[in-house]
């Protein structure tokens, strides 16, 4: 994929169309720009991640360990779908990554916890955009193997006590076996 490979503003339009095989002028007739193409992109490949990532989270119930499940889910991406992942840690505005689907979901998790008193966070949004970059940058420390074994485990602890959870409690969920998919790729979920 050449945006995973050379960042979006890199790409060019002939580019793309080169790739897919089809004029340039052809591109125009489903997309009036790259980015509008990417939007396309991350909500199909960000969808199917987040039905694979909650078929995980519906088998447990505690909010922390939602949130460990999330983090640990999307860590693993790096070596599971690394086009995905790279795109991900390419994009040069990351606020990109914050009008799709997955930070949607990831407000939704916080807001859980914070409602059932699980979470102590003085600043929500700050907390979720936290939480977010810190993800991205391990995601791209663990696609230039960077990272040894247990860096899910080790990231998803630290973001758990960044939202007030003690530490051994959240060493302890996040070293918890992470619940198998359920949901096959490509389907709805719903």
């Amino acid at each position: 994929m050449l945006f995973a490979a050379r960042g979006v503003e890199m790409t060019t339009i002939a580019e793309i169309a080169e790739q897919a095989d089809i004029a340039v002028g052809s591109f125009y007739n489903y997309f009036a720009t790259k980015d509008e193409l990417l939007a396309a992109i991350l909500q199909e490949a960000l969808g199917e991640q987040l039905r694979a990532l909650q078929s995980r989270q519906e088998q447990v119930s505690d909010p922390a360990e939602v949130i460990s499940v999330a983090h640990r889910h999307l860590v693993r991406l790096a070596g599971a779908d690394t086009d995905l992942a790279w795109l991900l840690v390419r994009l040069e505005v990351p606020q990109r990554v914050g009008t799709t689907v997955l930070r949607e979901a990831a407000r939704l998790d916080l807001d859980s916890g914070l409602a059932a008193g699980r979470f102590a966070v003085s600043d929500p949004a700050l907390a979720l955009t936290a939480s977010g970059g810190a993800l991205l940058a391990v995601m791209h420390e663990a696609l230039g193997g960077k990272l040894a074994d247990g860096a899910d485990s080790a990231h998803a602890e630290g973001v758990l006590r960044s939202f007030g959870v003690s530490p051994a409690e959240a060493a302890e969920i996040a070293r918890r076996p992470l619940p198998p998919i359920t949901v096959a790729a490509g389907e709805d979920g719903g």
